[in-house]
């Protein structure tokens, strides 16, 4: 619900330009936390092979080899281990959000809020994401 918040709140706050830098940032970073959540369950699966891994996903990039233990470095691995895989499912429920509220109310985001409090908030954790973004017309 974070990552929906943020998109919502850059919809708002920003001007075209600035918007346009943002949606680029979050491709990377959506792609950054893909690329991560994947090495990352598949580590899971492979702990001896940490390196072949970090080059396998990473070396798709084509950044240049990195070398042996370097994924150790990575923050994600250290500050948020078996959590990284939740800031992908945060930008798919928000781009399912942000695209079913502009298509139900356009820019009127006092409805946009609304919305959200009902549908999402108010009832808490007692439906699960899933059944949140079937109403947004998404499968989680």
């Amino acid at each position: 619900m974070a990552v929906v918040m943020e998109r919502i709140a850059a919809l708002i706050a920003l001007d075209d330009a600035q918007r346009k830098a943002a949606q680029e940032l979050w491709l990377l970073e959506d792609t950054r936390c893909a690329t991560s959540a994947l090495f990352e369950l598949e580590l899971w699966d492979q702990p001896d092979s940490a390196d072949d891994l970090y080059l396998h996903y990473y070396g798709a990039w084509d950044i240049g080899a990195a070398p042996a233990g370097v994924w150790a470095a990575d923050s994600f691995r250290s500050l948020d281990p078996v959590y990284i895989q939740h800031h992908v499912v945060g930008a798919c429920v928000a781009d399912l959000t942000v695209a079913f509220l502009q298509h139900k109310f356009a820019d009127d985001f006092g409805e946009w809020g609304r919305w959200l409090a009902e549908n999402y908030y108010a009832d808490g954790r007692r439906r699960s994401l899933a059944d949140k973004c079937a109403v947004v017309g998404g499968m989680i």
